[in-house]
């Protein structure tokens, strides 16, 4: 029983890995929305998509 429990673990962690990985935060935002500071130090510009 130990075994089977043990591999079934090992099966979920396989599984999940992905996840942990894509949890990481991104360099750019696909959606658009301005969340941080340009890395240039100057303004940050609005464009169409953020009225």
């Amino acid at each position: 029983m130990d075994k089977e429990k043990e591999r079934l673990r090992e099966a979920i962690r396989r599984r999940l890995a992905p996840l942990k990985r894509a949890k990481r935060k991104a360099e750019s935002d696909v959606l658009g929305s301005y969340t941080g500071v340009p890395e240039d130090g100057g303004q940050p510009v609005q464009d169409a998509d953020d009225l």
